[in-house]
C-alpha cells in the first residue's frame, strides 16, 4: 500500500469512527428519553400512541441529532452539474433539519416491540 492509499484509508477510518461516536451518542439520548417516558407512564405499559409523545420529547430535548446522514441524490437531481448539485444538496439539508421520523420510529419499535396501529 503506497502513502496516498494509506492516507485515504486512514481518513475514511477516522470519518467512520466519528460517525459511530455520533450515532452512539444519539442512541444513548434516545434511550434516556424513552426511559423517562416509561417512568412517566408507570405502572401503565407503553402503547403505540406514545410514539408521538416520544417524538415530541426527543425534539424538545435535542432538536438535531449528532449523526446526520449525507443527502441522497435521486431522480432528476442525478443529472445536475457540480455547482447545481451542491446547491440542491444544501437546499435538501435545510429542508430536512432535525430527527427523521423513520429513525425515531425504528428506534421506538426496536426498543419497545410495538408496531404502528393499522388505520
Amino acid at each position: 500500500m503506497d502513502g496516498d492509499e494509506y492516507r485515504k484509508n486512514k481518513a475514511n477510518d477516522n470519518r467512520q469512527e466519528e460517525r459511530n461516536k455520533n450515532f452512539t451518542a444519539d442512541n444513548e439520548y434516545l434511550a434516556k428519553t424513552l426511559n423517562n417516558l416509561k417512568k412517566r407512564k408507570y405502572p401503565n405499559p407503553l402503547i403505540w400512541d406514545d410514539f408521538e409523545i416520544f417524538q415530541r420529547d426527543v425534539h424538545l430535548g435535542k432538536p438535531e441529532p449528532d449523526y446526520k446522514q449525507e443527502v441522497r441524490v435521486v431522480g432528476e437531481a442525478k443529472d445536475l452539474a457540480d455547482e447545481e448539485l451542491e446547491i440542491h444538496k444544501e437546499i435538501t439539508r435545510e429542508d430536512n433539519l432535525g430527527w427523521s421520523k423513520s429513525r425515531l420510529r425504528e428506534f421506538f419499535t426496536e426498543k419497545t416491540g410495538l408496531t404502528p396501529n393499522p388505520k
